[in-house]
């Protein structure tokens, strides 16, 4: 199910020109995304009979199937397993966004404002993170503060 633009309004930060890139983005995205499933779905029913694309649920992978083969098939179960990887990463992305706009705001304690690891003092008075991540102690790496 394709989400609501109400995602758009947290990455609006993020780009330039948002006013006018945004309403260019999702009319285009949507223009390409209606057309794209219009079309799929006629090919779907060219492609297969229809007792096979109601008894199914999978209706990509049997058309690529019966289409293409067996590596077809495969190939489309792997895009649409990329596919979800790509939903749950602008989820995660957007999720932190949400996070901080809501602890600058004050609807969220002031620690979730804070972008990067925290830090601590040692005793040369440098800020290292205060966590023991293996990168760190590895490459002697130190970030600079935020």
């Amino acid at each position: 199910m394709a989400k609501p633009p109400t995602q758009a309004n947290i990455v609006a930060s993020e780009i330039r020109d948002p006013g006018r890139a945004l309403p260019k983005a999702i009319k285009l995205a949507m223009l390409v995304v209606l057309t794209s499933f219009e079309l799929v779905n006629i090919a779907y029913y060219i492609l297969l009979p229809w007792l096979q694309v109601s008894a199914n649920d999978a209706v990509a992978v049997s058309a690529a199937t019966s289409l293409l083969g067996r590596p077809a098939g495969v190939v489309i179960t792997l895009l649409v397993a990329i596919s979800c990887a790509g939903s749950i990463t602008s989820n995660v992305f957007t999720v932190g966004r949400l996070t901080i706009n809501a602890a600058q705001r004050n609807y969220l304690p002031a620690f979730f404002s804070k972008r990067g690891l925290p830090y601590k003092r040692d005793d040369e008075n440098e800020n290292v993170s205060s966590f023991d991540a293996p990168l760190y102690a590895k490459h002697s790496f130190r970030p600079s503060p935020h």
